[in-house]
């Protein structure tokens, strides 16, 4: 629980309507024993669950906010609350029977501190069949004042069995009157936050952890190549070698989708009105003309099966990935025009 960074596990701004909700549970005495935070990467899911934890750990929390002053707080600050379990991937990208085993073990016992115990899982979609079917017995017969939340940016992906067992809290994407004073006040007024967030395809978070000038030079090389490719001045195994990263394996998916996906809704409105990119709306222009709706949805649908090959745990020769997704958009494009 090493990376746990307490000043992070704040609610954040667009999160009111969550927050209420459960607020109202916890003063009723009816949180449920399982929860599970749902939406997109880098919206704050993982931030709400720290802050909902702290509170259920803090012996005077304010306002529904952990106080941040008494003894279990900084227990939580210093990461060594022992009330509070994380559970992440380890090495081999997966959660693992293991360590479900050892969380179920450490769930049986009396809370340390008299208290609450909170166990957060992220992202739960990581665990394995055995991992997953092992935690339902947890679910299935908590113990008094246990905790699940588990986080998730892939609800879909979790067995039915857990995820009928928790109370699922949706997260979308922030509106912008809610991101972009929380992002001005992470950067200096010069810079364009809106852009940024469009860059980010609306996650405020990725803005914060991930988008600085390098990310936006990967990210220019994208649109370049993509360009390129569509208009047949580059080879799709050309492409596919010119982007292939190693270091940031899931960049070029994640530029490739917001590209397809504004081109979705361009094809189907007919109309430039809810793109995200608006500053690279001639390329968005260019691949609604290449691809029909149908194409498109095909396009998206393989980008995030890359997605998930390198997130899994089969260890897939990722340039290899990417040339396929290269050839399969320029075999689109052909069958197409």
């Amino acid at each position: 629980m090493s990376d746990l960074d307490f000043p992070q596990a704040r609610f954040l701004p667009w999160q009111q309507l969550q927050r209420q909700r459960l607020q109202q549970q916890i003063a009723a005495s009816r949180l449920p024993h399982a929860l599970l935070f749902a939406g997109i990467a880098d919206i704050g899911k993982k931030n709400f669950a720290f802050a909902l934890g702290a509170q259920l750990l803090c012996v005077n929390p304010d306002e529904g906010q952990a106080c941040e002053q008494c003894a279990p707080c900084n227990l939580v600050k210093a990461g060594t609350h022992p009330d509070l379990r994380v559970v992440r991937p380890e090495e081999s990208k997966l959660i693992v029977i293991d360590q479900i085993r050892s969380l179920s073990d450490w769930a049986a016992q009396t809370s340390q501190q008299g208290g609450s115990k909170v166990a957060i899982l992220y992202p739960a979609e990581r665990m394995n069949v055995n991992s997953a079917n092992a935690l339902l017995k947890s679910l299935e017969e908590p113990a008094p004042g246990t905790f699940f939340i588990l986080v998730t940016d892939q609800p879909g992906r979790l067995l039915p069995t857990i995820r009928s067992r928790s109370q699922r809290i949706d997260f979308p994407v922030p509106g912008e009157e809610e991101a972009i004073p929380w992002l001005q006040s992470n950067y200096e007024s010069s810079v364009d936050v809106s852009m940024l967030l469009a860059v980010a395809a609306g996650a405020p978070l990725k803005v914060v952890n991930q988008v600085d000038d390098d990310y936006l030079l990967r990210r220019e090389k994208v649109i370049k190549e993509t360009r390129d490719l569509i208009e047949g001045s580059i080879t799709a195994v050309a492409c596919a070698s010119s982007l292939f990263n190693k270091k940031f394996p899931f960049e070029v998916y994640d530029s490739l989708y917001q590209l397809f996906s504004d081109a979705l809704k361009s094809n189907l409105s007919h109309s430039n009105k809810m793109l995200k990119n608006k500053e690279i709306v001639p390329l968005i222009d260019s691949i609604s003309r290449c691809y029909d709706a149908t194409a498109i949805l095909l396009v998206l649908e393989s980008i995030n099966a890359c997605r998930a090959a390198i997130s899994g745990s089969s260890n897939p020769n990722q340039q290899l990935l990417l040339e396929s997704l290269m050839i399969k958009l320029t075999d689109v494009t052909q069958t197409n025009g």
